[in-house]
C-alpha cells in the first residue's frame, strides 16, 4: 500500500446574514478580514470563494477558509522571513491587511 501524504487543517466557512444584503461581496471580504483578526495568528492555507443560492434562488456567496494555528516558539522561527511572516508567506495578516477597507483605498 502506497504511503498517504498530507495534513490536516482547521476550517470555517463565513457568509453574510441573509437579507438584502447577503450578495454583498466587498462586504463579506470585510467580514472575513476582521474575523481572520479576531482569530490570533493563524497561518491560512486556503481560501476557497463559493457562489452559492439561498431557498429562493437569490445569489448567497460564502468563503471557506483553511488555516492552523501558529505555535509560539521559544526561539525565533528559522523560516521566519525579514517581515515575520511564515511557510508560505500569507500569515493571517498579511491577508487580513489586504482584504481591509484601507487596503481598497489605496488601490488605484
Amino acid at each position: 500500500m502506497a504511503d498517504q501524504l498530507g495534513f490536516q487543517a482547521r476550517h470555517f466557512s463565513l457568509n453574510n446574514p441573509r437579507g438584502e444584503e447577503q450578495d454583498n461581496v466587498p462586504n463579506l471580504l470585510r467580514r472575513l478580514a476582521s474575523t481572520i483578526e479576531g482569530m490570533g495568528k493563524i497561518e491560512i492555507r486556503d481560501l476557497v470563494f463559493h457562489n452559492d443560492t439561498d431557498d429562493d434562488g437569490d445569489p448567497w456567496p460564502f468563503v471557506t477558509i483553511y488555516f492552523d494555528y501558529v505555535q509560539e516558539d521559544e526561539g525565533e522561527d528559522e523560516d521566519e522571513d525579514e517581515e515575520g511572516l511564515t511557510g508560505n508567506g500569507y500569515a493571517a495578516g498579511s491577508v487580513a491587511a489586504a482584504l481591509s477597507p484601507e487596503a481598497e483605498q489605496r488601490r488605484p
